[in-house]
């Protein structure tokens, strides 16, 4: 990630199927997270506006770190947990499938934020946050003992993926648009 005009502009990570475990867990934010955008959205709208992770705390994501975090409303940011959650089930479910038996793939989650380079145009608040995020994710997988990087599973055609895929659940998201909404 990096930083720009909203706090951070994107995160990109592959999870795999430990991800959600409770020895990955970062850290929450608190009320000094970027200062310099919260604050003055605070002073104008106190209930509506967080510092919102662009990779969730529950996933390893660092709430102190101003390149993972960005103005989101209370609305945004539960819409944002939806798809959190959604990624953190199937890194269980990718768990889960591993320990059945011996598999030849890993499986995990590429996901994707960006925040969006449009200013946020309501009310007392215009021009200090992004209109909102940008999400994709999908199901990869990495032949185990390799070192190369995970692919997209669908680009696999072998049965144990599409068992994999099945067993899984998971529904590829592309550019998916979370709206900053008072």
């Amino acid at each position: 990630g990096s930083k720009g005009k909203y706090g951070g502009t994107r995160m990109t990570v592959t999870l795999g199927p430990l991800a959600v475990a409770s020895t990955n867990y970062g850290s929450s934010t608190s009320s000094s997270s970027i200062p310099k955008l919260m604050q003055p959205l605070h002073t104008a709208n106190p209930k509506t506006w967080i510092a919102g992770h662009l990779l969730n705390d529950n996933m390893g994501g660092d709430g102190k770190d101003e390149e993972n975090l960005t103005p989101l409303t209370i609305k945004a940011n539960k819409h944002h947990s939806k798809y959190e959650e959604r990624i953190k089930a199937a890194c269980i479910k990718a768990q889960q499938f591993d320990k059945q038996q011996d598999r030849k793939y890993w499986y995990g989650v590429h996901y994707e934020v960006k925040v969006s380079t449009t200013a946020f145009e309501t009310g007392p608040n215009a021009r200090i946050a992004s209109e909102g995020l940008e999400i994709s994710c999908h199901l990869v997988a990495r032949e185990k003992g390799k070192s190369t990087a995970p692919v997209p599973a669908s680009s696999i055609k072998e049965q144990e993926v599409r068992e994999a895929i099945s067993y899984i659940g998971f529904k590829e998201k592309s550019g998916k648009k979370i709206k900053n909404i008072p």
